[in-house]
Parts: C-alpha cells; structure tokens; sequence
C-alpha cells in the first residue's frame, strides 16, 4: 500500500529473488480498456504465480484479479497503479462449466453419483415448476431408471453473481422403445464451495426425436 517506494520495493524483490525461484507464472487476461483519449487504460489480469523456497520451505502463492491502470505519457504507456491481487469465494464460471462438463458426460451414461456430487447435501431441487422438490440423487434414479439410452447437449452458462442459467436439449430413449425430445433451462445457484444449493428447471418435450439446432448450441 501507499506511494511508490523504489527503496522499499528494490529491498522486498531483492530479497524475495534471493530467496525463491519462479515455478510457475499463470496470467489469463479478463478485459482491457482504452479510454476514448487514447491516453490511459487498464488491464484486468487473472494471475496464479507461486514462488518456490530454495530451502524446501513453504511456497508463496499470489492468486486472484489483479487491475493494472495505465497512462501514455510522451509516447509511453507508463503504469500508474496496480492492485493487489483480490480473491473471491468462489467462481461461479468454473462451477457453472463444471456443472456442465460432469451432466453432459454423466446423462448417457447414467451416472448417478457424478451427478449427485455436483448438489449441496440441502440442494433445493425442483426438476419441473408443477413438481415437489425431491433431492437431486432421488430424481437422477428415478429418471435414469426408464432411460436406455441418451444424446445431450448443453449450452454455454449465462452467468451473473452467484447463479447461472444453462440451456439444454436431449433426446431420450425409454425402455419401451420410445424416443422423447426435451429441451429446456436450469437456474441454478452456487455456495461458496461451487457446489448448487437451488437449481429450478423449466422445459418442453415432444414425441421423436427433433435437434433443436438454435438450442442448447
């Protein structure tokens, strides 16, 4: 915190090199934004850097959002602040695409406890508006139990705070032969710990099968 210090910040990275080596330097960038100017800006960096200890002892991590605030200054874009590296509770993108990767590989095959694994032990789950909420293992085996076989397709989540929504299409074949299509959205709701605590779904099915090519893309 506070003015640049070139002292202080020469004794602290002097020391921090002398100490550790790099092991690894992650950056992924989240938004960059020039003002109409052209004359100042600033970067949005996701950053995951860990400094190894050269005697074994214990790893310094800086992991989180960082913004580093530009200004050109005679033809030179020179940093004027840079954050520190904020953290959140969770992240509700990974655990929406997550939620996603674990339904899309586990509806075909029927995988109930990949499924369940992805609900808070006090989920409120309601798989459909007009249904009784049920947890989300009870329904999975009661779905499952009339389904031989199973093609599905999940969209991109829509994310905002800590809920998400995701559109869905499967084509469904039950164990008398016949073959359903369903189409329709979860709204879900994430814990600090990525697992949904409320996820309520909305959707239409008709006879055969119908690809929906606009849905769930």
């Amino acid at each position: 915190m506070g003015r640049f210090d070139e002292e202080r910040w020469r004794r602290f990275y002097q020391e921090l090199f002398d100490t550790h080596e790099l092991h690894s330097n992650d950056r992924k960038i989240a938004k960059v934004e020039v003002s109409e100017q052209g004359d100042g800006g600033f970067a949005v960096v996701d950053i995951d850097t860990v400094w190894r200890r050269r005697d074994g002892a214990e790893d310094i991590r800086w992991k989180g959002r960082v913004c580093k605030v530009y200004a050109l200054v005679s033809d030179q874009w020179k940093l004027t602040m840079h954050t520190g590296a904020l953290t959140y509770a969770g992240d509700v993108s990974e655990a929406a695409r997550a939620w996603v990767d674990v339904w899309a590989r586990g509806w075909p095959f029927r995988d109930v406890e990949a499924i369940a694994g992805l609900y808070a032990d006090d989920a409120l789950f309601y798989s459909q508006p007009f249904r009784e909420h049920q947890s989300p293992r009870d329904y999975v085996i009661w779905a499952f139990d009339d389904q031989v076989e199973a093609d599905c397709r999940f969209g991109e989540p829509v994310v905002d705070g800590d809920r998400a929504a995701v559109d869905w299409w499967a084509a469904i074949t039950s164990v008398d032969g016949t073959v359903e299509t369903i189409a329709g959205t979860s709204l879900l709701r994430f814990g600090e710990d990525g697992l949904v605590v409320e996820q309520r779904d909305a959707w239409a099915a008709v006879p055969g099968r119908h690809e929906l090519p606009d849905w769930a893309g």
